[in-house]
Order: C-alpha cells, then sequence, then structure tokens
C-alpha cells in the first residue's frame, strides 16, 4: 500500500467518521455558543455590577476559565472531531491539549476554594474569613499551579 492510497484511506474514515460524529458537532457549537455568551454576561455582570467580594472574584476567575474554554478549547475539539484520524496540525493539537488540562485544573482548584470559603462562612461564622486579597493571591496560585501540571 503506497503512501497516496494510505492517505485516500485515512480522508475517506475520516469523512465516515465525521458523520457518525455530526450530533457531537452539533452539541459542541451549541455548547461553545451558550458558554460564550453566559460566560461573557457573568463576567460582566459580576466584574462590574456588583461589590468585589471573594465569592464575586472567585466566580470572575471562573467565569474567565470556563470562557478560555469556550473560546480555544472547544473550536479545536470540534476540529479534533472534524479530523479524526488525520490532525492537520501538531502545534495546534498542543495548544488544545494545554489549554484544556488549564482550564480544567483551574477550574476545580477555583471551585475547592469556593466550597471553602462556603464551609467557612457556614461552619465557621465567628473566625476570620477569606478577605478578597487572599482570594485574588487564591486565583492567581490556582493558575499557576494549573500552569505548571498542564
Amino acid at each position: 500500500m503506497n503512501n497516496s492510497s494510505t492517505m485516500n484511506l485515512l480522508q475517506r474514515l475520516n469523512d465516515e467518521m465525521f458523520i457518525l460524529l455530526i450530533p457531537a458537532f452539533i452539541y459542541m457549537g451549541v455548547l461553545m455558543f451558550t458558554g460564550f455568551v453566559g460566560n461573557t454576561v457573568v463576567c460582566y455582570f459580576y466584574g462590574y455590577k456588583t461589590k468585589c467580594s471573594p465569592t464575586t472574584c472567585f466566580i470572575v476567575v471562573l467565569a474567565v476559565f470556563d470562557l478560555m474554554s469556550c473560546t480555544i478549547s472547544m473550536p479545536m475539539e470540534i476540529v479534533d472531531i472534524r479530523f479524526f484520524y488525520l490532525f492537520p496540525d501538531a502545534t495546534a493539537c498542543k495548544v488544545l491539549r494545554t489549554t484544556h488540562f488549564l482550564c480544567t485544573i483551574a477550574s476545580g482548584i477555583i471551585l475547592i476554594a469556593i466550597a471553602t470559603e462556603i464551609y467557612r462562612k457556614i461552619c465557621l461564622p465567628f473566625r476570620k474569613q477569606i478577605t478578597v486579597f487572599q482570594a485574588k493571591f487564591i486565583c492567581v496560585i490556582s493558575t499557576l499551579i494549573s500552569m505548571f501540571f498542564s
């Protein structure tokens, strides 16, 4: 089997796999659109319209990571679905995976910080709570940790 026939076979398999994955393609597009719109609204509302607090700081950073996921990771995932066997660019593939892991890890750490803050407010209401500065520091540290691990 020569190289051109192998490429033709892979291209045909790509096209067949894309036809099978059309529902996933559409679903990812809908999620990408709704995630973009929703996270943009959250960033605007909690970033500009509400008073700065540790909770709003965490919510805005979480929305920013989700927005990054919707604008970078999800379009690349759609390309990955389209070119299931023959992904067009190795660099784009690396950027896709790195961005995906960065957003996922950072979002997980921020969710743990939100859970910790809620726990402290409910179970330890008379003890010192997380300040806005500490919340911003936690967000920076979570970003650095996620960069390291991704």
